[in-house]
Protein backbone atom coordinates (compact mmCIF):
# COMPACT_ATOMS: atom_id res chain seq x y z
CA UNK A 1 0.00 0.00 0.00
CA UNK A 2 1.61 3.44 -0.91
CA UNK A 3 0.69 6.51 0.77
CA UNK A 4 1.25 10.04 -0.38
CA UNK A 5 3.75 10.60 1.95
CA UNK A 6 5.86 7.74 0.51
CA UNK A 7 5.59 7.91 -3.11
CA UNK A 8 6.72 12.09 -2.20
CA UNK A 9 9.98 10.14 -1.10
CA UNK A 10 10.06 7.68 -3.79
CA UNK A 11 9.29 10.04 -7.18
CA UNK A 12 9.59 13.79 -5.60
CA UNK A 13 10.04 14.45 -9.42
CA UNK A 14 7.80 12.62 -12.57
CA UNK A 15 10.08 10.38 -14.07
CA UNK A 16 8.45 11.68 -17.45
CA UNK A 17 7.93 15.34 -17.60
CA UNK A 18 10.07 16.48 -14.16
CA UNK A 19 7.29 18.11 -13.54
CA UNK A 20 6.45 17.88 -8.97
CA UNK A 21 2.36 18.50 -9.23
CA UNK A 22 2.38 14.98 -7.37
CA UNK A 23 0.26 11.72 -8.29
CA UNK A 24 -3.02 10.00 -7.85
CA UNK A 25 -3.14 7.42 -6.29
CA UNK A 26 -5.81 4.36 -6.96
CA UNK A 27 -6.69 0.77 -6.93
CA UNK A 28 -7.85 -1.65 -4.40
CA UNK A 29 -4.65 -1.83 -2.60
CA UNK A 30 -3.75 1.61 -3.72
CA UNK A 31 -0.66 0.08 -5.54
CA UNK A 32 -1.38 2.45 -8.84
CA UNK A 33 0.31 6.04 -9.20
CA UNK A 34 -0.83 8.40 -12.29
CA UNK A 35 0.98 11.82 -12.51
CA UNK A 36 -1.66 14.66 -12.19
CA UNK A 37 0.53 16.67 -15.19
CA UNK A 38 1.53 13.85 -17.95
CA UNK A 39 -1.21 11.02 -16.65
CA UNK A 40 1.65 8.58 -16.86
CA UNK A 41 0.82 5.81 -14.36
CA UNK A 42 3.02 3.16 -12.57
CA UNK A 43 2.30 -0.07 -10.63
CA UNK A 44 4.37 -0.83 -7.65
CA UNK A 45 5.56 -3.61 -5.51
CA UNK A 46 7.19 -3.09 -2.45
CA UNK A 47 9.93 -5.95 -1.55
CA UNK A 48 12.55 -6.06 0.88
CA UNK A 49 12.09 -2.05 1.63
CA UNK A 50 12.79 -1.36 -1.96
CA UNK A 51 10.35 -0.39 -4.86
CA UNK A 52 9.81 -1.73 -8.40
CA UNK A 53 7.64 0.21 -10.54
CA UNK A 54 6.38 -0.68 -14.19
CA UNK A 55 4.98 1.65 -16.40
CA UNK A 56 0.86 0.90 -16.73
CA UNK A 57 -0.23 3.41 -18.95
CA UNK A 58 1.28 5.87 -21.30
CA UNK A 59 1.52 9.96 -20.36
CA UNK A 60 -0.64 11.88 -22.54
CA UNK A 61 2.43 13.02 -24.99
CA UNK A 62 3.13 12.54 -27.87
CA UNK A 63 6.65 12.43 -27.34
CA UNK A 64 6.53 9.38 -26.10
CA UNK A 65 7.39 6.56 -27.98
CA UNK A 66 10.43 5.34 -26.41
CA UNK A 67 8.14 4.46 -23.03
CA UNK A 68 6.47 1.91 -25.20
CA UNK A 69 8.93 -0.50 -24.69
CA UNK A 70 9.06 0.11 -20.86
CA UNK A 71 5.01 -0.97 -20.64
CA UNK A 72 4.18 -4.25 -18.06
CA UNK A 73 8.31 -3.73 -17.17
CA UNK A 74 9.06 -3.46 -13.73
CA UNK A 75 12.09 -1.67 -12.75
CA UNK A 76 13.68 -0.41 -9.70
CA UNK A 77 12.97 2.82 -8.30
CA UNK A 78 16.80 3.99 -9.54
CA UNK A 79 15.92 3.53 -12.83
CA UNK A 80 13.09 5.74 -13.14
CA UNK A 81 14.44 8.23 -11.25
CA UNK A 82 17.48 8.50 -14.26
CA UNK A 83 15.50 8.14 -16.99
CA UNK A 84 15.72 10.68 -19.84
CA UNK A 85 12.69 10.99 -22.04
CA UNK A 86 14.57 12.32 -25.31
CA UNK A 87 13.25 12.11 -28.85
CA UNK A 88 11.11 8.69 -30.65
CA UNK A 89 14.06 5.74 -29.88
CA UNK A 90 12.67 3.81 -32.82
CA UNK A 91 15.25 1.49 -31.80
CA UNK A 92 13.46 0.02 -28.46
CA UNK A 93 10.64 -1.17 -30.32
CA UNK A 94 10.16 -4.68 -31.08
CA UNK A 95 10.46 -5.66 -34.86
CA UNK A 96 8.24 -7.96 -37.08
CA UNK A 97 9.84 -11.87 -37.04
CA UNK A 98 11.82 -12.19 -40.28
CA UNK A 99 8.77 -14.37 -41.96
CA UNK A 100 6.17 -11.76 -41.81
CA UNK A 101 9.26 -8.67 -42.90
CA UNK A 102 9.84 -11.32 -45.98
CA UNK A 103 6.78 -10.44 -47.88
CA UNK A 104 6.68 -6.46 -47.70
CA UNK A 105 8.99 -4.90 -50.54
CA UNK A 106 10.75 -2.22 -49.15
CA UNK A 107 11.64 0.63 -50.89
CA UNK A 108 15.34 1.65 -50.82
CA UNK A 109 15.00 4.77 -48.11
CA UNK A 110 12.20 2.61 -46.18
CA UNK A 111 12.65 0.74 -42.92
CA UNK A 112 10.34 -0.65 -40.30
CA UNK A 113 9.44 0.68 -37.18
CA UNK A 114 7.46 -1.86 -35.28
CA UNK A 115 4.74 -4.13 -35.66
CA UNK A 116 2.01 -6.12 -33.79
CA UNK A 117 -0.18 -9.21 -34.03
CA UNK A 118 -4.03 -8.88 -34.07
CA UNK A 119 -6.79 -8.63 -36.66
CA UNK A 120 -7.45 -5.79 -39.03
CA UNK A 121 -11.02 -4.69 -40.39
CA UNK A 122 -10.85 -2.72 -43.59
CA UNK A 123 -14.26 -0.39 -43.95
CA UNK A 124 -14.20 0.98 -47.69
CA UNK A 125 -17.22 1.86 -50.04
CA UNK A 126 -17.81 1.11 -53.98
CA UNK A 127 -19.66 2.50 -56.52
CA UNK A 128 -22.68 0.29 -58.16
CA UNK A 129 -25.48 1.39 -60.44
CA UNK A 130 -24.92 4.48 -58.92
CA UNK A 131 -25.02 3.75 -55.19
CA UNK A 132 -22.55 3.68 -53.02
CA UNK A 133 -22.28 -0.12 -50.87
CA UNK A 134 -20.34 -0.40 -48.12
CA UNK A 135 -17.89 -3.11 -48.18
CA UNK A 136 -15.94 -4.12 -45.29
CA UNK A 137 -13.50 -7.15 -44.94
CA UNK A 138 -11.96 -8.62 -41.53
CA UNK A 139 -8.24 -10.35 -41.86
CA UNK A 140 -6.63 -12.03 -38.95
CA UNK A 141 -3.02 -11.34 -38.96
CA UNK A 142 -0.86 -8.13 -37.86
CA UNK A 143 0.23 -4.61 -39.03
CA UNK A 144 3.83 -3.21 -39.45
CA UNK A 145 4.79 0.45 -39.50
CA UNK A 146 7.28 1.92 -41.64
CA UNK A 147 9.01 5.11 -42.00
CA UNK A 148 6.54 5.71 -45.17
CA UNK A 149 3.12 3.42 -44.97
CA UNK A 150 1.14 1.07 -42.67
CA UNK A 151 1.15 -2.35 -43.79
CA UNK A 152 -1.94 -4.97 -43.12
CA UNK A 153 -0.93 -8.00 -43.14
CA UNK A 154 -3.07 -11.08 -43.52
CA UNK A 155 -2.33 -14.45 -42.11
CA UNK A 156 -3.63 -18.00 -43.52
CA UNK A 157 -3.63 -21.53 -43.05
CA UNK A 158 -4.25 -23.37 -39.84
CA UNK A 159 -1.24 -26.41 -40.18
CA UNK A 160 1.30 -24.09 -41.95
CA UNK A 161 1.09 -20.16 -42.02
CA UNK A 162 1.57 -17.76 -44.82
CA UNK A 163 1.42 -13.63 -45.03
CA UNK A 164 -0.18 -11.60 -47.22
CA UNK A 165 0.12 -7.76 -47.53
CA UNK A 166 -3.69 -6.94 -47.95
CA UNK A 167 -3.96 -3.29 -47.06
CA UNK A 168 -1.08 -0.61 -47.22
CA UNK A 169 -1.98 2.93 -46.09
CA UNK A 170 0.61 5.94 -46.82
CA UNK A 171 1.22 8.11 -44.07
CA UNK A 172 0.95 11.37 -45.72
CA UNK A 173 -2.31 10.01 -47.01
CA UNK A 174 -4.05 9.59 -43.59
CA UNK A 175 -5.85 12.03 -42.01
CA UNK A 176 -6.58 10.56 -38.38
CA UNK A 177 -5.70 8.10 -35.83
CA UNK A 178 -8.16 7.32 -32.97
CA UNK A 179 -8.96 4.74 -30.52
CA UNK A 180 -8.04 0.91 -31.55
CA UNK A 181 -6.24 2.03 -33.30
CA UNK A 182 -8.46 3.27 -35.80
CA UNK A 183 -6.61 4.63 -39.22
CA UNK A 184 -8.62 6.59 -41.35
CA UNK A 185 -7.13 7.65 -44.71
CA UNK A 186 -9.01 8.95 -48.15
CA UNK A 187 -10.13 5.60 -48.99
CA UNK A 188 -11.95 4.54 -45.80
CA UNK A 189 -11.80 3.34 -42.46
CA UNK A 190 -9.17 0.65 -41.22
CA UNK A 191 -9.84 -0.84 -37.02
CA UNK A 192 -6.46 -2.73 -35.79
CA UNK A 193 -8.01 -4.66 -32.95
CA UNK A 194 -6.42 -7.04 -30.22
CA UNK A 195 -2.93 -5.85 -30.89
CA UNK A 196 -0.28 -7.61 -29.15
CA UNK A 197 3.81 -8.28 -29.20
CA UNK A 198 4.66 -11.08 -31.49
CA UNK A 199 4.93 -14.40 -29.24
CA UNK A 200 3.12 -12.66 -26.61
CA UNK A 201 0.37 -15.18 -25.02
CA UNK A 202 -1.90 -12.61 -23.27
CA UNK A 203 -3.96 -9.85 -24.58
CA UNK A 204 -2.50 -6.47 -23.33
CA UNK A 205 -3.88 -3.08 -23.41
CA UNK A 206 -1.63 -1.08 -25.80
CA UNK A 207 -4.28 -0.24 -28.83
CA UNK A 208 -4.63 2.64 -27.35
CA UNK A 209 -0.62 2.86 -26.47
CA UNK A 210 -0.08 2.67 -29.84
CA UNK A 211 -1.69 6.03 -30.69
CA UNK A 212 1.01 8.37 -29.98
CA UNK A 213 3.61 5.41 -31.95
CA UNK A 214 1.31 5.85 -35.02
CA UNK A 215 0.90 10.11 -35.19
CA UNK A 216 4.64 10.57 -34.50
CA UNK A 217 5.05 8.39 -37.68
CA UNK A 218 3.05 10.26 -39.34
CA UNK A 219 4.53 13.63 -38.67
CA UNK A 220 7.92 12.48 -39.24
CA UNK A 221 6.58 11.19 -43.02
CA UNK A 222 4.85 14.57 -44.04
CA UNK A 223 7.94 16.58 -42.65
CA UNK A 224 10.47 14.16 -44.46
CA UNK A 225 7.98 14.60 -47.58
CA UNK A 226 7.98 19.27 -46.94
CA UNK A 227 11.49 19.03 -46.45
CA UNK A 228 12.49 17.07 -49.91
CA UNK A 229 10.17 19.72 -51.88
CA UNK A 230 11.19 22.83 -50.16
CA UNK A 231 14.84 21.54 -51.14
CA UNK A 232 13.42 21.04 -55.12
CA UNK A 233 11.55 24.08 -54.32
CA UNK A 234 15.06 25.98 -53.63
CA UNK A 235 16.85 24.06 -56.53
CA UNK A 236 14.23 25.49 -58.88
CA UNK A 237 14.09 29.07 -57.54
CA UNK A 238 17.89 29.58 -57.50
CA UNK A 239 19.36 28.99 -60.64
CA UNK A 240 17.54 29.88 -64.22
CA UNK A 241 19.22 26.77 -65.80
CA UNK A 242 17.06 24.18 -63.46
CA UNK A 243 13.98 26.59 -63.90
CA UNK A 244 14.42 25.88 -67.18
CA UNK A 245 14.00 22.39 -67.28
CA UNK A 246 11.00 22.60 -65.02
CA UNK A 247 9.40 24.47 -67.22
CA UNK A 248 10.45 21.94 -70.25
CA UNK A 249 9.16 18.94 -67.83
CA UNK A 250 5.80 20.85 -67.48
CA UNK A 251 5.44 21.54 -71.35
CA UNK A 252 6.72 25.26 -71.07
CA UNK A 253 9.09 27.09 -73.21
CA UNK A 254 10.12 30.40 -72.88
CA UNK A 255 12.29 32.58 -74.35
CA UNK A 256 11.58 35.87 -73.73
CA UNK A 257 9.73 37.28 -70.12
CA UNK A 258 8.97 40.53 -69.70
CA UNK A 259 10.74 43.20 -66.81
CA UNK A 260 8.58 43.09 -63.51
CA UNK A 261 10.35 46.81 -63.76
CA UNK A 262 9.72 48.34 -66.70
CA UNK A 263 7.89 45.91 -68.73
CA UNK A 264 10.11 45.84 -71.45
CA UNK A 265 11.08 41.97 -73.15
CA UNK A 266 14.53 40.53 -71.39
CA UNK A 267 16.05 36.95 -73.05
CA UNK A 268 15.53 34.21 -70.75
CA UNK A 269 19.13 33.65 -69.51
CA UNK A 270 20.54 29.96 -69.72
CA UNK A 271 22.32 29.94 -66.48
CA UNK A 272 22.78 32.22 -63.06
CA UNK A 273 20.77 32.96 -60.26
CA UNK A 274 20.27 36.55 -61.71
CA UNK A 275 19.53 38.44 -64.83
CA UNK A 276 19.75 42.30 -65.54
CA UNK A 277 17.14 44.38 -67.98
CA UNK A 278 19.22 45.65 -71.23
CA UNK A 279 16.27 48.51 -70.75
CA UNK A 280 16.26 49.71 -67.22
CA UNK A 281 19.23 47.79 -65.68
CA UNK A 282 16.71 46.33 -63.11
CA UNK A 283 17.97 43.29 -61.53
CA UNK A 284 16.12 39.97 -62.00
CA UNK A 285 15.95 36.89 -59.56
CA UNK A 286 14.99 33.35 -60.52
CA UNK A 287 13.01 33.13 -57.28
CA UNK A 288 10.54 36.26 -58.59
CA UNK A 289 8.93 34.36 -61.55
CA UNK A 290 8.72 31.00 -60.09
CA UNK A 291 5.71 31.31 -58.44
CA UNK A 292 4.04 32.32 -61.55
CA UNK A 293 5.99 29.40 -63.68
CA UNK A 294 4.47 27.26 -60.66
CA UNK A 295 0.87 28.17 -61.12
CA UNK A 296 0.98 27.63 -64.77
CA UNK A 297 2.21 23.86 -64.98
CA UNK A 298 1.28 23.12 -60.91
Amino acid sequence: MVSEELIVIYLPVCPICKNQSGYKISGIMRNYIQCNSCKGKWHIIEENETAQLKLHELPQNEKSVPLYSLLDEYHPLEFWKELEVGEVGWENLRKPPTEILSVISLDEDENVLSGWEGFFTRKTTRIYKGTEIPKIEQKQGCVVLTNKRVVGIEKRGIFSRSYFPTVQISLEKIRGVSKGVTIIDDQGETVFGSLRDFGSMSQSRIGDNLIPIFRTAIKLRKAELASAKKKERIQIVLDFSALKNYMEKGGLTMQTFKCPNCNAPVDFPEKGKTANCTHCGARIYARDIFEKIRELIG
